[in-house]
C-alpha cells in the first residue's frame, strides 16, 4: 500500500523547533568529549538487590489530563514499505550526515529514521528484521522511543491521537482506539487500558555516525511521505531555542535543572531518578541503585548517546574500574574486563556475558518531572 499519508504543511500550534537542536542542546549541555569514572574502591554491596526494574506503577488518567492539541487528520498514520527507504549512499542526495537519526538494529537488518521527517509525522509503523516496530518521536519532549507493536498476540497499527499527556505525545491504535502515552508506553484509556508495550532497542545519533556503525542500513526517504512541495526540514527551531516547556506549560516549576537539560529517567515502582546526560558524560560512566536494582549508565561517544545496564551477573553485582591508561575497564570482582558501550565483557571468567540492557530514552527535565514530581535528580559524588 505505500506510505499510508501525504502529510499537509498544517501542523497548528504542535509544530514550532527542529531537530538541528540537538546538536545545539547537546553542546550546550556540555556534551562534548568523554572523560572516565575511576573507582577507588568497591562500594558495599546493596541490600535486597534486585534483577530489573519494575517500572512506575499503573496510570489512573484524570480529568483534563488529556489536552488536545491537533487533529487526526493532521498526523495521517503512516505504514512504511521497503520503497520508502534509501540506501546508505542514496541517502547522501537526501540528508547530510549531520542529521539527527533515531538508529533500529534487528535481526541483521538496519535503518534509519531522519528525525526532522518524524517531527513532521511522530509516529511511523514499519518491520525490521521482521520484527513489527513503531518508531516514535515526541519533539516536545525529545524523547524518541521504538516499540514492539505486538500486544497480547495483535500486531496494532500506531497513529498520532492529536492529543497531549503532560506535553508528550499520546498515539493511538487502529484495533482498539485506545490512547497510549509515548513516555510510558502505557495504555491510558481503552480496550487496552494499563497495557505496556515493549520498549525496542534504539540509537540516537546522527546519521554519519548510524553509517559508521551500519553501512548497509536503509535510510528513510521524506519522497512519498510528504506532500508535494512540502519540505523535510524540521519545524521546531523557535521552540528548541526558547524557554518554552511544551504547550500546556509546566505542571511543576521544579528548578533543581535547567527546563531543557537532556536527562536520561529510569523509573522502579515508586522510585524515579533523573540522570543528566551531561553527568554520564563528563564520568564517562555512573554506577547507581534503583528500588534495589544496580544500574550502569555509560555515555558513548562515538554516538553521542547514553546506554543503560543492570550491573548484575552470575558472580553478583559488579563494580568497574578504569584498568591502565588505554581506557580499559576492568570489574572489581572477577577482573573480567568489558566494553561498557556495549554492556559485553570480552575477556576473564565471565567472557561473553552481557549485561541485561535497560531502555533509557533522553527526555527533557521539565517533561519527566511533569511525568514523576518526586524524582530523584543524580549527582556525582562530588557533588553529593
Amino acid at each position: 500500500m505505500g506510505a499510508v499519508v501525504m502529510v499537509s504543511l498544517m501542523r497548528g500550534l504542535r509544530h514550532l523547533w527542529l531537530i538541528a537542536m540537538a546538536t545545539a542542546t547537546l553542546t550546550a549541555c556540555g556534551l562534548t568529549g568523554v572523560g572516565v569514572h575511576e573507582l577507588p574502591e568497591p562500594p558495599p554491596a546493596a541490600s535486597g538487590s534486585k534483577d530489573i526494574l519494575q517500572g512506575p506503577p499503573r496510570r489512573r488518567l484524570m480529568p483534563g489530563e488529556l489536552v488536545l492539541a491537533a487533529t487526526r487528520e493532521d498526523f495521517p498514520t503512516v505504514i512504511l514499505e521497503r520503497g520508502n527507504f534509501l540506501s546508505a549512499n542514496q541517502a547522501e542526495a537526501e540528508w547530510n550526515d549531520a542529521e539527527a537519526v533515531i538508529g533500529v538494529a534487528l535481526g541483521g537488518e538496519a535503518k534509519a529514521y531522519p528525525v526532522p521527517l518524524l517531527s513532521l509525522v511522530e509516529v511511523v509503523n514499519d518491520v525490521v528484521g521482521r520484527q513489527e516496530i513503531a518508531v516514535t518521536w515526541c519533539p516536545l519532549c525529545f524523547t524518541a522511543i521504538v516499540f514492539d507493536r505486538r500486544v497480547d498476540g495483535q500486531t496494532l497499527t500506531f497513529g498520532v491521537s492529536g492529543y497531549l499527556y503532560k506535553n508528550n505525545l499520546v498515539m493511538f491504535d487502529h484495533q482498539s482506539e485506545t490512547l497510549w502515552s509515548q513516555a510510558i508506553g502505557e495504555a491510558l484509556k481503552g480496550a487496552h487500558r494499563g497495557a505496556r508495550l515493549s520498549a525496542v532497542p534504539s540509537t540516537f545519533t546522527s546519521l554519519g555516525e548510524w553509517k559508521a556503525q551500519h553501512p548497509q542500513s536503509l535510510v528513510l526517504s521524506a519522497e512519498g511521505i510528504l506532500s508535494a512541495g512540502v519540505e523535510a526540514i524540521d519545524p521546531y527551531s523557535g521552540y528548541y531555542l526558547s524557554g518554552a516547556a511544551g504547550i500546556a506549560g509546566r505542571e511543576n516549576e521544579d528548578n533543581r535543572l535547567p527546563t531543557k537539560t537532556l536527562v536520561v529517567g529510569l523509573v522502579d515502582g515508586e522510585d524515579a531518578r533523573a540522570y543528566p546526560v551531561a553527568e554520564v558524560r563528563a564520568a564517562g560512566w555512573v554506577e547507581d541503585t534503583l528500588g534495589g536494582v544496580p544500574v550502569i549508565l555509560v555515555y558513548r561517544p562515538e554516538t553521542s548517546s547514553v546506554a543503560a545496564f543492570t550491573r548484575n551477573s552470575s558472580a553478583g553485582r559488579l563494580t568497574f574500574k578504569q584498568d591502565g591508561a588505554a581506557g580499559s575497564v576492568v570489574d572489581f570482582e572477577t577482573g573480567s574486563r568489558w566494553d561498557l558501550s556495549s554492556g559485553i565483557a570480552e575477556s576473564g571468567p565471565l567472557a561473553g556475558t552481557e549485561l541485561a540492557a535497560i531502555n533509557a530514552p533522553m527526555i527533557f527535565w521539565f517533561a519527566w518531572v511533569d511525568l514523576y514530581p518526586h524524582a530523584g535528580v543524580y549527582l556525582s559524588p562530588a557533588e553529593s
